[in-house]
């Protein structure tokens, strides 16, 4: 059971993820279809016609997004987080099989003393019915010989 919850919150935390990817890699591609259109547009214009707000735009452009490196570590901090809750889900379910093991040893050798124990009871009554049978085949003769009246 703990393994299944594991694997639920796992696929739901990646579920989660591939969503908020999804709006954060169109981001990304916005940004690089106006980097492209930038870039288009400085290849026309003469490098002495632009200006300082355009450099400054390409420059920025070309920069690392900081929500894409955000997203980054929050997907690597998710995947790494689903692990370790799958792991410990499955420690517990080693865990809880061990014990289940040992008791079941436990009460296997349980139930072999009590098989053990009552197997030498019966071989102590056979061994005594045994001693006795010779006498009472005696008494059995000398009642069936007095009763016999015929």
């Amino acid at each position: 059971m703990a393994l299944l919850l594991a694997v639920i919150f796992t696929v739901t935390g990646v579920a989660m993820v591939r969503n908020d990817a999804d709006e954060r890699l169109a981001l990304v591609e916005q940004r690089g279809r106006l980097l492209v259109s930038m870039q288009a547009d400085s290849l026309i214009v003469p490098v002495w016609n632009v200006y300082g707000p355009q450099i400054d735009a390409v420059l920025a452009a070309c920069q690392r997004d900081p929500a894409v490196e955000q997203l980054r570590n929050e997907q690597v901090a998710d995947v790494q987080l689903a692990t370790r809750q799958a792991v410990a889900a499955i420690e517990d379910i080693g865990r809880t099989i061990a014990s289940a093991v040992e008791e079941q040893q436990a009460a296997t050798r349980e139930i072999a003393r009590n098989v053990d124990e009552a197997a030498g009871a019966v071989l102590d009554d056979a061994r005594q019915l045994s001693a006795t049978a010779p006498e009472l085949n005696r008494e059995v003769q000398g009642f069936l010989a007095r009763v016999d009246v015929t």
